[in-house]
């Protein structure tokens, strides 16, 4: 199945002013605040490719025609399942019972256990799960993780043609740690 960002999120796990602290800027150089969003921004997005989660809180939908009745859901940590639509055998869209799906949250990814698969109609989009993931603010993502955006923004912005190809080791070491 498919996962996409159908409601992105509205803030970053670090603020501006305090990638201008990790970089000690004396000064307040508000004509770089553009620059410097983008290489957290940027920095956020590798982050979060790289590991599979989804840092801040956002709705996202995963569309596809699943293969069994545990369906992992991409973007950890999953926070709750909105809504799972799905076009039954005869091709009418319809909107699964609550009670018909449990939400795993103690395993990574999250799983979505259906208890009673209904027949699909053949197609690609045969199932559409809406679902919330992220950390609900910056302060709830977890430290080594808000380090690494820093370290990343930071080095994006100390070296900007050199951190294009490659980020400080420590950076994908808290990866790794995080996937």
């Amino acid at each position: 199945m498919i996962a996409i960002t159908f409601t992105p999120p509205v803030n970053t796990p670090v603020s501006i002013e305090e990638l201008k602290r990790q970089l000690r800027l004396e000064v307040d150089p508000s004509e770089w605040d553009v620059m410097l969003d983008m290489y957290i921004t940027a920095t956020v997005a590798t982050f979060e490719q790289l590991t599979g989660r989804a840092l801040m809180s956002r709705t996202m939908t995963m569309t596809g025609k699943p293969d069994s009745n545990n369906i992992a859901l991409k973007g950890w940590p999953v926070t709750t399942v909105v809504d799972v639509k799905y076009y039954d055998a005869a091709n009418p869209l319809q909107t699964m019972a609550a009670d018909n799906y449990e939400l795993n949250l103690t395993v990574i990814p999250a799983t979505l256990h259906i208890k009673s698969m209904p027949q699909l109609y053949d197609r690609f989009d045969a199932m559409t799960i809406i679902y919330s993931a992220g950390y609900a603010s910056a302060k709830e993502v977890p430290a080594d993780i808000r380090a690494a955006i820093l370290v990343g923004a930071a080095s994006k912005y100390e070296q900007p043609v050199d951190s294009i190809q490659s980020l400080p080791s420590v950076f994908y070491n808290i990866v790794n740690n995080n996937k």
